[in-house]
């Protein structure tokens, strides 16, 4: 099954334009010049109105990082991308062209972009840090911890994958995601307050660094991102929860950085340190939850090994060949791994088998009493974004593939 195909349709894709479409840089003005903001103006064209205006403003977003972000590193180009805004009222669609004026505060640009390159170096002195001190050895990246009122959740995720990023292969880190004898243990400890954060990271027992940056630096969106997951060390607001007799779980990202394209192929891996039960959830920005593991027995998809039932994973629950599909809302999703030991009990869930929707979102009511809990969040970029393909075979199977799932994801019971 696709993931996740099942939160909802995306919009039907524009049909492919040809020849007699107008010229978008002919077409659309320069952009207007206002004291104190940087403008760009964004062109697309494609006989769908809401296409091409979604195309014309990742356009003016393009536009406005390569003129002003031109050689910055991840974090200052996010914030580019984060606070570049649409003039109000401004956009047009002609013809097939649409074109969008954007606009960035420059004092906004130049803060950020700042904080941005005090952020990478950060990020350089921890990478540099463990290029010295865990050559040839195994290292395990747990999800960090967070402290304090203002936490927000995909930050975690957001934190570890860019150091992740920055790893060179060449270094000789075994980047491992699962425990293995003498593994290191990489843990970064994130303090929010309002719109300060402070990190501290250690690498077994010892401090390699620390991290200090706004929150704004990242697009980040509180109060929807978290929407419907209890708050805490549960679903990615803190340490991986263990269980009974120090059992560990951990959800590997999708993808390395977390991001992946629509309709791009990947492999979901959780692992746990010994045999456990599992289940594996999805869940939305808006809270709606979805049971993805185990599947119904009658799935002719059950990885052999894992029994008639698929309700035992021995160490490692591998789902190769899962499809990416952004949601409607384009918010980042999260999975929530939640374990017991082999024989223990799954509480609400104990019965739960296929794919099904949880009424009321993820709550502590799927975590029973000693059950360890980890997760992971990413995000899925449409196929129109920069870096993505938009293929005849997405275009043709996007709105059939998705309502087909949405149809299917009866209450779990």
């Amino acid at each position: 099954m696709g993931l996740l195909l099942l939160l909802a349709a995306p919009a039907v894709a524009a049909r492919p334009y040809d020849e007699h479409v107008a010229d978008p840089a002919a077409t659309c003005p320069a952009a207007p010049e206002t004291p104190g903001m940087v403008q760009v103006m964004g062109r697309a064209r494609a006989f769908s109105q809401q296409v091409a205006m979604d195309l014309a403003r990742e356009d003016a977003v393009q536009t406005m990082l390569s003129m002003h972000a031109a050689g910055f590193g991840d974090a200052a180009r996010e914030a580019v991308r984060r606070n570049t805004v649409e003039v109000e009222g401004a956009g047009t669609w002609l013809r097939g062209v649409a074109c969008v004026p954007m606009a960035l505060r420059s004092s906004y640009l130049d803060y950020y972009v700042d904080k941005g390159k005090e952020f990478d170096s950060q990020i350089h002195a921890l990478v540099a840090a463990l290029s010295r001190d865990a050559v040839g050895r195994s290292v395990l990246v747990l999800p960090p911890t967070q402290v304090g009122s203002g936490a927000v959740s995909q930050l975690s995720d957001t934190i570890r994958n860019l150091l992740l990023g920055q790893i060179d292969p060449n270094d000789n880190i075994h980047i491992v995601d699962n425990w293995v004898p003498d593994a290191l243990e990489l843990q970064i400890q994130l303090s929010t307050v309002k719109e300060d954060v402070t990190g501290f990271v250690t690498l077994g027992e010892q401090s390699i660094g620390g991290l200090q940056f706004p929150l704004g630096l990242f697009n980040l969106t509180p109060g929807e991102a978290n929407r419907g997951i209890p708050p805490g060390n549960l679903s990615g607001g803190g340490e991986p929860r263990r269980g009974t007799n120090g059992l560990k779980v951990y959800m590997a990202p999708p993808t390395p950085n977390g991001i992946a394209c629509e309709g791009q192929v990947v492999d979901l891996v959780a692992n746990t340190d010994r045999n456990a039960r599992v289940r594996l959830y999805s869940v939305a920005s808006d809270g709606r939850t979805y049971l993805l593991w185990p599947p119904d027995p009658r799935w002719v998809g059950v990885p052999a090994g894992l029994g008639p039932t698929a309700d035992e994973v021995p160490r490692q629950l591998r789902l190769p060949g899962t499809t990416m599909v952004p949601t409607a809302d384009g918010q980042a999703e999260r999975l929530i791994l939640v374990a017991v030991p082999a024989g223990g009990s799954l509480g609400a869930a104990e019965r739960w088998r296929g794919y099904c929707e949880v009424r009321g979102g993820f709550s502590e009511a799927l975590v029973p009493a000693g059950a360890a809990v980890s997760s992971t969040s990413f995000l899925v970029r449409p196929a129109e974004a920069t870096g993505c393909v938009l293929s005849e075979a997405i275009e043709q199977d996007r709105l059939a593939s998705a309502q087909a799932i949405v149809d299917q994801a009866m209450p779990c019971e």
